[in-house]
């Protein structure tokens, strides 16, 4: 497949993302959940001017840069749903065209489209665009900083003849620094990135004097940017993100390993049994997508010492039982950090499979197979979020909808 047909499909992608995100947008989900509310009230409470590194509510703290962007949202677009509802919104298609991209560069347009086309109709992350929630902004995060790592060590050259530049540096250093301020979950994506680049400069040893400088200049920036979290955090630890990322982990059952193991079933077997993001047991993807995904982790496993399969098999391995360690796991508000991954890795199987394929016959039945792969996903989306989700008691009893009305 072309790169000009990969972009022309993958607009195509993009107007469907928008058509699903955007039908009955300011009626389904049908309210606010106390959540979305808290972080309603943040919002007003920053457009009278109170920015602040942490809100306190009751006693826990909560990042405000979502809520922030928020008011300067809802200051063009106007309060209501449809406004409180925008930013989330615009964050889900971003994120789209960012995984097409950072999955396109590292593994071809193939690999991308359908890495894009997993996040496009997938029910959990049409419904983040939907709700007012700090979580929308995580999978973008995430697939921000795997590009500018991309673009920083040209991971999709085995070697690399252009030296690096300052941009992606630059971009990686404000995106590491903005993220802790966003989510909690971002001191592990910081812990991602530095063991990545330990990994390109201690065992790899594939960079040059002139690109630790830049390393070094990226590290400036973050510490720059963070610093008044940092302060805050000293200064308020009750408050602190720090002492929150482990909230709610599994306590009470027999071991974190089954933790884990369920999070993992949530995948493709039986997925959240909360109604906010899902219809309650419903799995993340579908059973076919499920294989591809395996086998995109078992390819990404096999050639873990190229540096383009290392930057998703580290993340996947530390952000993996963080995301899926609650207690009611599999949570799919803990696993949006996973998206983009599970994305990546479905589409890094779909490849290698098309790329194993002898003969056009062949190739052109597999390409049909994953245009019926679409449709029905399609389809099957469509029915659970505006039939089947929309009428369960559940959604109307944690959404407020009598309230709403």
């Amino acid at each position: 497949m072309s790169n000009r047909t990969g972009n022309v499909l993958a607009a195509l992608l993009l107007l469907v993302g928008m058509g699903l995100r955007l039908w009955e947008f300011t009626t389904l989900p049908p309210g606010l959940h106390p959540d979305e509310i808290n972080d309603i009230r943040i919002t007003e409470t920053a457009r009278q001017g109170a920015i602040l590194i942490y809100y306190d509510l009751g006693g826990e703290g909560r990042e405000g840069l979502y809520d922030i962007l928020l008011s300067v949202v809802t200051t063009a677009t106007g309060g209501g749903l449809l406004g409180y509802r925008m930013l989330s919104f615009w964050l889900g298609i971003l994120t789209l065209a960012a995984v097409y991209a950072l999955v396109k560069r590292l593994y071809g347009p193939l690999a991308g489209l359908t890495a894009m086309a997993v996040l496009t109709v997938g029910m959990v992350p049409i419904l983040l665009s939907r709700t007012v929630s700090r979580e929308s902004a995580v999978p973008l995060l995430l697939t921000a900083i795997l590009l500018s790592l991309t673009y920083a060590f040209r991971l999709w050259e085995r070697h690399p003849r252009r030296t690096a530049s300052t941009a992606p540096f630059t971009l990686l250093g404000i995106l590491l620094g903005i993220g802790f301020y966003i989510h909690p979950i971002h001191f592990i994506v910081v812990l991602v990135t530095m063991l990545f680049i330990a990994y390109m400069v201690v065992i790899r040893q594939a960079v040059r004097r002139r690109t630790l400088g830049y390393i070094g200049f990226a590290i400036v920036i973050m510490s720059v940017i963070a610093m008044p979290y940092v302060i805050s955090s000293i200064r308020l630890p009750q408050l602190a993100g720090a002492g929150r990322l482990f909230d709610g982990f599994a306590v009470i059952r027999p071991s974190p390993l089954e933790a884990i193991a369920s999070g993992l079933g949530g995948f493709f077997l039986i997925g959240d049994q909360s109604p906010l993001l899902n219809i309650p047991k419903r799995p993340l993807i579908d059973l076919v997508s499920g294989l591809f995904l395996i086998i995109g982790v078992l390819v990404a496993l096999r050639y873990w010492r190229q540096p383009r399969f290392s930057l998703p098999v580290v993340a996947a391995l530390i952000l993996t039982p963080i995301a899926t360690l609650p207690a009611s796991s599999p949570n799919f508000h803990s696993m949006a950090v996973l998206l983009p991954l599970v994305a990546l890795f479905v589409g890094v199987g779909v490849g290698t499979v098309y790329a194993s394929l002898r003969g056009r016959a062949s190739r052109a039945m597999m390409l049909l197979g994953l245009a019926a792969l679409l449709g029905f996903n399609l389809v099957w989306t469509g029915r659970d979020l505006f039939v089947r989700w929309r009428g369960l008691p559940a959604v109307a009893e944690a959404y407020e909808t009598r309230l709403a009305q």
